[in-house]
C-alpha cells in the first residue's frame, strides 16, 4: 500500500513539475494562470470510530459516531493552457471543519461483573482539518467577458482529526448507574488517501491578465486513520467546495 500511495505523490509531483517547466518556458501571452481564493466546505462525510480501555478490572467499551459541520477552505492553482480549449491545473486546498459526536460507552461495574451500564453522551468543537492535492485537465470556453470551465482529474488528500479516546463518567454507590462527565480526545493524522474531484467554475475577466469568478469543486477520497492505543479507522473525506477566487494571466 505503501508503494501504491508513494507512486501516485510521485505522479502528481511529477505533473506540478511539467507544469512549473511549461510556465518558465511560457512566451509572453501563453495561458499561464495563477490564481488563489476561499470560500465554504459543505457536505463533508460522517464517520465512526470505537475505543476501548481497562476499568474495574474488565474493558469498557465506546462507539463514536462523528458529524462534521460547514467549514472554510482556502485554495490555490497553477495552470497551463496549451490549446483555445484545453489546459492541465495543479491545485492545493486546505480545508477546516468543527466536528461533533455522539458517544455510547459500555462502563463495568465495580462491584459486579459482566454488568456494563450504558452511558451516552455529546461532545463539540474538535478539530477536522484536509490537505487535498490536484491535478486536473481543464476545459474553457469563452463568450465576451466570461469564460466558462469544467475541470476533473486525481486527487491526494491528507486528514487531520481530533478522535475520541475514552470517556470519564460520574459514578457513586450503589454503582448501578453512571452518567456522562467528559470525554478524552487525542489528535491523530491519517495516510496520504487517493481519490477524485471534479467541478466546474464561472468568471468575468477584468482586464486580459486578471478575471474574478466562482468556483464549485467536489472532492472525495478515503483515509485511514490510527490513534495510538485505539483500533484503526477509515472515513471519506471530501465534499463540495465553493469558492470565490482571483485568477491571473500571464
Amino acid at each position: 500500500m505503501t508503494t501504491g500511495v508513494t507512486g501516485r505523490v510521485l505522479s502528481l509531483l511529477t505533473g506540478a513539475v511539467l507544469i512549473s517547466s511549461l510556465a518558465a518556458s511560457a512566451r509572453a501571452g501563453d495561458s499561464v494562470t495563477v490564481s488563489l481564493g476561499g470560500g465554504l466546505a459543505l457536505g463533508a462525510s460522517d464517520w465512526s470510530s470505537t475505543a476501548s480501555w481497562p476499568s474495574w478490572a474488565e474493558t469498557a467499551t465506546l462507539d463514536s459516531q462523528y458529524k462534521p459541520a460547514s467549514g472554510s477552505v482556502f485554495q490555490g492553482a497553477l495552470g497551463y493552457r496549451f490549446s483555445k480549449h484545453l489546459g492541465i491545473v495543479f491545485a492545493v486546498g486546505r480545508a477546516s471543519h468543527d466536528v461533533s459526536a455522539s458517544l455510547v460507552a459500555q462502563i463495568p461495574h465495580p462491584l459486579f461483573l459482566a454488568q456494563p451500564r450504558t452511558v451516552t453522551g455529546d461532545v463539540s468543537g474538535l478539530a477536522y482539518k484536509q490537505l487535498a492535492f490536484h491535478l486536473d485537465l481543464e476545459w474553457r470556453t469563452q463568450a465576451g467577458p466570461f469564460e466558462i470551465t469544467a475541470f476533473a482529474g486525481p486527487t491526494l488528500a491528507r486528514v487531520d482529526t481530533d478522535a475520541v479516546q475514552s470517556m470519564n463518567v460520574n459514578e457513586a454507590y450503589p454503582y448501578d448507574t453512571a452518567t456522562y462527565q467528559s470525554a478524552v480526545t487525542t489528535s491523530v493524522r491519517s495516510n496520504m488517501g487517493f481519490g477524485l474531484n471534479v467541478g466546474a467554475a464561472a468568471a468575468w475577466v477584468v482586464i486580459p491578465n486578471l478575471d474574478l469568478g466562482v468556483e464549485a469543486r467536489y472532492v472525495r477520497a478515503s483515509v485511514d486513520l490510527a490513534p495510538t492505543g485505539s483500533p484503526s479507522f477509515s472515513l471519506t473525506t471530501g465534499g463540495v467546495q465553493v469558492t470565490a477566487q482571483a485568477r491571473v494571466r500571464f
